[in-house]
């Protein structure tokens, strides 16, 4: 019969054991896990940079078009008549 301190020998070394098996494989998981998040969290980033700067661009577009546009005189123009010619 084995005594109760050869026993918690054997269940301490089957837990090392234990440890030194899996602990690549669950490593491995978290990181990917880990690699997983950082990718998310880089793609959000980078569309809401993108997002941003095509609303900065069109912002400017517009209020470039608006300084170009043709301005409307404040007050009235004269016109000349115009001259009909004569059919021959």
């Amino acid at each position: 019969m084995k005594s109760n301190r050869q026993q918690l020998l054997g269940i301490g070394v089957a837990g090392v054991a234990c440890a030194a098996c899996c602990a690549g494989p669950v490593i491995g998981f978290l990181a990917a896990l880990g690699l997983g998040t950082a990718v998310g969290l880089g793609g959000s980033v980078l569309a809401g940079v993108l997002i941003a700067v095509a609303g900065i661009l069109l912002v400017q577009r517009r209020r470039r078009a608006r300084q170009t546009a043709c301005a409307v005189p404040s007050t009235a123009v004269a016109v000349a008549a115009p001259t009909v010619r004569a059919r021959t």
